[in-house]
């Protein structure tokens, strides 16, 4: 008989903050909480295939899934035996895989409710923690037997012995690198095994006893710290970082991603389900960043703005990939829901020959890895005005016009150039109107000394002078 009830939210909107021990702006974060049954001890939690979080009930003897607006329901375990039911994983066939450690089984539970149990065949091996690996086995810790087990939904079992003598393996999780990672809880350590069977142990810097482990939305691998009451991350690298919990004394124990990218975890001696948001990077606007102009310039636009933000509390990013043509008046810095602005400006472009230029600026949140993105930077350098005028001018001497009108239509480009090269007060306005009184002049000509399709061409060409020009 399953228990439905939906339980009052106690706490929202509780931010905390992590070191990582470098000098840089602490990683806030959000936590929410939400009760379950009265001494129902919360463990292990995983997101299941219906969109929700499923987890077990140390206390109880009973399965739970939690949407993620709180409603909570409760499925009795037919083994009933209290302080047995301890990890869940989402399993490869789309049910609930979870741990009977005092009744050495493996159960699974389909999103129905209907529960199967298997007996391991290794007495006393005292199974902790359990996932999915990347090969579509499930695998497994076996506590008792310092042991990391692999089970095939057919029920073959292979054992790879820990290397650390009574590690005390406990959660386990498939990380982002292909690899399955796992908590050694008396020994203090987070280890990681290839499917090959390799283990690498990494010391964690408090004296936590550690519990469950899971990969977070940003990458890294975020696991529970009974004793300090924090939940702790790590990088496939290594780097640990440490945040404490809202509740003293709750006793994190049990950890996954949730279906809303924030992190969910179990708070095994108050009896809460707590939520952990993570920050992401938010650049707007979208689009591209696009200059062009004549060798020499000018060129248009000259400045771009990009609006840097948090999806919640604040984090820190930094701007790479910068081409040397371009400026920003800051590369890192912290962002907060309310957007910083980033201006990047044209610079260092005399000595760019006519060509197309391209970069990709990377804004990374160097915080949780949320949110990166790339904007495209493409300089277009067009040929100088002189030599584009001169180009204009060799065309008009191939159409072999008269001596009169070839006069006339170079008269006209050349004072435009020379007003252009002056470079005095309002000469690019003065060498826009001598544009101008050119095109006037092929438009009298066209279909008379000038066929169209030759006016096409200057007017083409002579428009491609105008954009060199700046011309409005």
């Amino acid at each position: 008989m399953q228990n439905r009830y939906r339980r009052l939210l106690l706490a929202t909107i509780v931010s905390l903050s992590g070191v990582a021990g470098i000098a840089e702006h602490a990683l806030a974060l959000t936590f929410t909480e939400f009760p379950t049954a009265t001494d129902s001890r919360p463990s292990g939690i995983t997101t299941g295939p219906d969109g929700a979080l499923w987890f077990t009930e140390y206390g109880t003897g009973q399965i739970g899934r939690i949407t993620t607006a709180g409603m909570i329901t409760e499925f009795p375990v037919p083994t009933a035996i209290v302080e047995n039911l301890v990890s869940i994983t989402q399993g490869p066939d789309g049910a609930l895989w979870f741990i009977e450690n005092t009744a050495n089984q493996i159960g699974r539970i389909t999103t129905a409710g209907v529960i199967t149990e298997f007996k391991i065949p290794r007495t006393g091996s005292f199974p902790q923690g359990i996932t999915t690996g990347p090969d579509g086995a499930l695998w497994f810790t076996e506590n008792r037997a310092n042991q990391i087990g692999r089970i095939t939904t057919d029920g073959v079992i292979t054992e790879f012995k820990i290397p650390t003598v009574n590690s005390g393996p406990a959660g386990i999780t498939t990380g982002p690198d292909g690899a399955l990672w796992f908590i050694e809880n008396s020994a203090n350590q987070i280890g990681r095994i290839t499917t090959a069977g390799v283990i690498t142990e990494f010391r964690i810097p408090s004296n936590s006893f550690p519990g469950s482990i899971t990969t977070g939305p940003d990458g890294a691998l975020w696991f529970t710290e009974s004793s300090t009451n924090q939940i702790g991350r790590i990088t496939t690298a290594g780097v640990i970082t440490e945040f404490p919990t809202p509740t003293i004394l709750s006793h994190p124990a049990g950890i996954t991603t949730g279906p809303d990218g924030a992190l969910w975890f179990t708070e095994f001696s108050v009896d809460k389900i707590g939520r952990l948001s993570l920050p992401a990077l938010q650049v707007s606007p979208s689009t591209n960043i696009a200059a062009s102009g004549p060798q020499g310039g000018p060129f248009s636009p000259v400045s771009f703005n990009y609006q840097l933000s948090s999806t919640s509390d604040s984090l820190n990013f930094v701007i790479s990939g910068i081409p040397s043509w371009l400026n920003a008046n800051f590369t890192s810095g912290v962002a907060s829901t309310t957007p910083v602005t980033v201006t990047f400006y044209l610079m260092n472009l005399g000595s760019f020959v006519p060509g197309t230029y391209t970069a990709t600026i990377t804004f990374t949140n160097t915080s949780t890895g949320i949110g990166n993105t790339t904007r495209t930077a493409a300089l277009t350098v067009t040929p100088s005005v002189s030599s584009q005028i001169a180009n204009l001018i060799a065309l008009i001497g191939s159409f072999n016009l008269p001596n009169g009108i070839v006069n006339s239509l170079d008269a006209k480009l050349e004072a435009a150039l020379a007003t252009f090269n002056a470079m005095k007060t309002n000469s690019i306005g003065t060498a826009c109107n001598q544009l101008g009184a050119f095109f006037n002049e092929v438009a009298a000509q066209s279909g008379n000394k000038v066929t169209d399709t030759q006016a096409n061409q200057l007017i083409s060409a002579g428009n491609q002078i105008k954009v060199a020009l700046g011309c409005l």
